[in-house]
């Protein structure tokens, strides 16, 4: 799955974390990210095939960490 989601990523593009969740929530899976293009992502990723055929239920949610924060991603 994260190698799927991966491809969707442009070079500006990172995936800070990436797993499957098993917490009651209803939720599978989750992954956070850092965009300099939000719009763009949200297109790609409700473009994606596997979310376009309904096998994923995509939600999308901003988040904007204080100032300084610093994230490492994971390396490709």
């Amino acid at each position: 799955v994260i190698e799927s989601l991966k491809k969707l990523l442009t070079s500006d593009d990172n995936v800070i974390i990436a797993g499957l969740i098993n917490d009651g929530s209803g939720a599978e899976f989750i992954m956070i990210m850092e965009t300099s293009d939000e719009m763009g992502m949200r297109k790609a990723l409700n473009e994606a095939p596997n979310v376009k055929n309904g096998f994923f239920n995509l939600k999308i949610h901003s988040f904007s960490g204080p100032a300084g924060l610093k994230l490492e991603p994971i390396p490709r």
